[in-house]
């Protein structure tokens, strides 16, 4: 998701693309819950860095 929005990889990669030559660069809060692979959460942030985004932060809930 992006935004709250439903996008893929690849459309999250040109989004990062995108914002990687923002300046200043914005912040990424990556958010994913226990059912996501961390294979997925792997490849997101190698995706956001090869766009050259650093500025890069999880985001958690409390345990209910």
């Amino acid at each position: 998701f992006w935004n709250g929005e439903p996008i893929s990889r690849e459309a999250a990669a040109q989004r990062f693309a995108t914002e990687g030559r923002r300046q200043p660069q914005p912040e990424i809060h990556l958010r994913a819950d226990e059912a996501v692979t961390y294979k997925l959460v792997a490849e997101t942030l190698a995706d956001a860095a090869k766009a050259g985004l650093n500025k890069i932060g999880f985001v958690s809930a409390p345990a209910r």
